[in-house]
């Protein structure tokens, strides 16, 4: 045998038989199983120990669900109450956009600076009105005075600039001018009145008006006071502070709808807002639309003032920028709820009171009436009878239909009268 071939060959050990390995293998199962039930008996006699020295106490999560109200409470709970209208829904997702929102200072300064944008903006649609009146003083002397209110430019034709103020600018007896882009004033005329809530609408001949006011004056955007929020802040424009072209802010702090007013029900919006005079204020959004005209008779202290909604008054202001008055009967309106009908009264339009002097209190026309027809036409809600009323005019004969308690039961009156001037 070679040398090279001695080294390449391979020494192994001597196998063992087939018994002696399974031996083996059987006494290694053994050992296992024989470990694993001594580990987990120790395991188990310990684990109590164990658990008092390392265990952390977690409170037990509560799931608590409200109660899915019955069949019959949600049959009795009010239409109301059961749907939320879209603005209540948008309130909502405001809110809580709102309350997870961290305002930065500059957010704030960005709003400051919008409403001084939507303040200057809405100067080209202020006017200021002037009455200017002669007479004698206790000496028998002549003499001149002079009065300014804040007016607002409505509507701008190709013949006219049509301005509302209140009515206290248009007195019997004065001269009438006004002013725009705070130039010199032009001789202004009166279009029509609303002596209910207190606005008149002035007219000025554009062709008086120089070529920068014709250019530059324009009239204010209207919006809608529907969509008003508890809480949101208003621009005041006009002279909310007794001087012409001031302005300052104000906050929503009450809205209701369906209050009882003249032949009507209207938005009852109260704004805190500090008013020292009252010549003349218009209130507006952010978006520098008019969303509603302080009422200079309204109720209101400490503070507070009511504000005529600007949806309430687009009807009446269109008919009187267009030369029309309005119709008026003095009824105190409000809409039978159904509590009222609970307790008898039947559907309509009950009325709390006739104004005394007025075509319906002329008439005979009582408190507690039920109002249910206008010349033979159905009413069963405020709105019913102002789209009758739009179709009528001051001075027209209308024939008004109640229902009068008599006894356990109404009974049906009708009344002829001749419309008034609102």
């Amino acid at each position: 045998m070679k040398e090279k071939d001695f080294i390449r060959e391979k020494i192994v050990g001597r196998r063992a038989g087939r018994g002696k390995r399974l031996l083996r293998l059987l006494m290694l199962l053994c050992s296992a199983l024989l470990f694993g039930f001594v580990a987990a008996l120790a395991f188990a006699l310990s684990e109590p120990r164990l658990a008092k020295l390392f265990r952390t106490e977690t409170p037990e999560s509560v799931e608590l669900q409200s109660e899915e109200s019955s069949e019959e409470s949600r049959e009795e709970s009010s239409e109301e109450s059961r749907e939320e209208t879209e603005s209540e829904a948008l309130e909502k997702r405001i809110r809580t956009e709102i309350e997870s929102y961290d305002f930065p200072v500059s957010a704030y300064e960005r709003m400051i600076s919008n409403l001084k944008k939507v303040s200057s903006d809405a100067e080209k649609s202020l006017a200021e009105v002037r009455r200017r009146e002669s007479g004698t003083d206790f000496l028998g002397e002549s003499m001149d005075s002079e009065n300014s209110w804040a007016g607002i430019i409505l509507a701008k034709t190709g013949d006219e600039l049509l301005v509302l103020c209140p009515i206290d600018a248009v007195r019997e007896g004065g001269n009438l001018s006004i002013s725009v882009l705070r130039e010199e004033g032009h001789e202004a005329s009166v279009k029509a009145r609303d002596r209910t809530d207190r606005l008149a609408i002035l007219s000025v001949p554009i062709a008086s008006l120089s070529e920068k006011e014709r250019e530059e004056t324009k009239a204010i955007p209207l919006g809608n006071s529907r969509l008003l929020q508890r809480g949101d802040t208003l621009l005041a424009i006009g002279a909310p502070s007794g001087f012409l072209y001031s302005s300052a802010r104000g906050l929503v702090s009450y809205l209701s709808y369906d209050y009882p007013s003249t032949d009507r029900t209207v938005e009852n919006i109260q704004l805190n807002l500090e008013q020292e005079e009252k010549l003349g204020t218009y209130l507006l959004n952010s978006s520098g639309e008019l969303v509603g005209i302080l009422f200079p008779e309204g109720e209101g202290g400490g503070g507070y003032h009511e504000i005529l909604g600007i949806s309430d008054l687009v009807g009446s202001l269109e008919r009187l920028s267009n030369g029309e008055q309005l119709p008026y009967l003095g009824l105190k309106l409000q809409k039978v709820t159904p509590e009222m009908e609970q307790r008898g009264i039947p559907k309509g339009i009950y009325i709390r009171s006739c104004e005394e002097g007025s075509p319906a209190f002329l008439a005979g026309i009582q408190s507690g009436d039920i109002l249910s027809k206008l010349n033979g036409g159905g009413i069963e809600s405020p709105q019913d009878l102002q789209k009758m009323m739009k179709e009528l005019h001051p001075g027209e004969n209308a024939e008004l239909t109640v229902l009068r308690q008599k006894g356990q039961g109404y009974r049906e009156i009708s009344f002829q009268l001749s419309l008034g001037e609102r």
